[in-house]
Parts: C-alpha cells; structure tokens; sequence
C-alpha cells in the first residue's frame, strides 16, 4: 500500500509523535470501553493481525441487541496474550514493579523500526537463533539500531499462520541467543523487539542453560516491550519505517491484543 508523496509521509509521522504526546483514552477498566488509535493515525502499510483461533477468543454472548437487529453488542473473552499482542514488562518476574500495559507512555508505542532478515536462516533451521555478530554486520551494512526504536525480527514465520501445526512446529521456533538478548536489552537504544513467532522467545527458550526465556527476562528487566505475531515484515524496508503500537491500556495488564501498523516512504 504506498503512500503519494514525500510530504505526506513526513506529515503523518509528525502527526504520529504529535498523537503519541497525548494520551487520548482513559485507561480500561470493567465496564468501559476500548481504546481506538487509528483514528489519530493515517498508515501506509498494516502490519496485519494474526487471526486468532476461535478457543482463544470468544464472542459468545450477545448482551444488546435492538428490535430490529439494526444494533449488536457482544462480549468478547480472550486472553492478553492472545493474537498479535504487546508484552508489558510486568508480564515477566524480572519486570516487577515496572509498566504494566495502561502504565505504557504513549510516545513508547510510536517509533522507527530496524528490520532484520533471517528467514533464508530460519527456514533451513527452524531452531536458528539470532547472534550478536549477526546484528552487528546487519548494522555495518545498514546503519545502527534505532533510537527508540523497534528491532523487527523476520524470519518469514507469518507464512505459517494458516497451519497452527505449522506455526507452532512441535515447539521448534527461531528466536534470540541469551547473550544478544541481554545486549540488546541493556546497550543498544532500542525500545523493544517485534517477532513473527507465537513469542519473543524461541520455541526451546525453556530449555536454555544460560537463561531461560531470554527476550522475556531481558528486555522486561529493562522495562522494554515485545511485539509478537507480526506480519507483513517483507514489505518493509531495513531502515525507515514508523510503528505505531495500539494496545489496550489495561489497568494492571501484563499485555494486552494490539494493532500495529508501519508507516513505509514508498514513490
């Protein structure tokens, strides 16, 4: 989806950062409402929302509903974790005491975006984790990590989201080596990390002898954020674009399902 001009682009991204100064919506308590940021955002590219499989989420009562069917109601159940979703540090004993997902300062949700792209290497090994030497030629040859910004992890894992079997692959997915988890958590400038597995952490991550769940630990001990079931991360650019992360602000929320968009400067 490509946007008409220089000028827009750069229009939207100010608008973004102006949006994320400023914190719209009341945060979600029982019995209110929803938050809606893509009112306040315009996008060129939508990082699409992993469709989440029906015993995860429920629509199972319907709670109004006029005579004449002209208005609906529902309650929905689901998970925080649930679909694409935002990790809040609080989701991890190391992030204790830190932002829950209401706790989020808005401009956090808004920032540039790294993608780096392993999928040839995910796809000969579905265990291929991530090292520090292969962030470091990706910015010898790219340009350093961004400040404030998202590491977008491609490994070409939203090809299987149709096959849950697939996506899920007995617990065999990519992910991030201990050691470059905890450098990027602790000396890089980045905010947080997107990926497109069912985790930020790798399928085996329990098994680590070094650190169990390492992204988790890491980056929530830094009060960072994790980004997972992304898709789309092909049609990005390594450097340039814009995310913009719509979670609900969930009091006390260790996450919450979000919608993430990119905005991409495409002729």
């Amino acid at each position: 989806m490509g946007l008409p001009n220089d000028d827009y682009i750069k229009g939207a991204a100010v608008e973004c950062r102006q949006a994320a100064e400023k914190d719209f919506e009341e945060p979600v308590l029982a019995g209110h409402g929803d938050t809606d940021y893509a009112r306040y955002m315009r996008t060129g590219a939508l990082l699409s929302l992993q469709r989440v499989p029906e015993e995860m989420a429920h629509r199972d009562e319907l709670m109004f509903q006029t005579v004449h069917q002209s208005t609906e109601l529902w309650r929905v159940r689901c998970s925080e974790h649930t679909g694409t979703h935002l990790d809040a540090p609080v989701h991890w004993l190391s992030g204790k005491g830190l932002d829950d997902v209401a706790s989020v300062p808005p401009r956090r949700l808004v920032g540039p975006a790294a993608v780096l792209d392993f999928s040839l290497q995910a796809n000969a090994d579905p265990d291929f984790l991530l090292q520090r030497h292969h962030v470091e030629a990706w910015e010898a040859e790219h340009g350093a990590l961004p400040e404030d910004g998202w590491l977008l992890y491609r490994t070409g894992w939203d090809r299987r989201v149709g096959d849950p079997a697939s996506f899920l692959n007995g617990g065999h997915t990519p992910g991030v080596a201990p050691d470059c988890a905890r450098w990027l958590a602790e000396h890089t400038p980045i905010l947080g990390i997107g990926v497109e597995t069912v985790g930020t952490d790798a399928g085996q991550a329990a098994s680590f002898a070094d650190q169990p769940f390492p992204c988790h630990w890491y980056f929530h001990q830094a009060n960072k954020y994790g980004l997972t079931q992304l898709q789309r991360l092909a049609e990005l650019p390594p450097q340039g674009a814009l995310v913009v992360a719509g979670p609900l602000p969930i009091v006390d929320g260790s996450g919450s399902p979000a919608r993430v968009l990119a905005l991409v400067d495409r002729p």
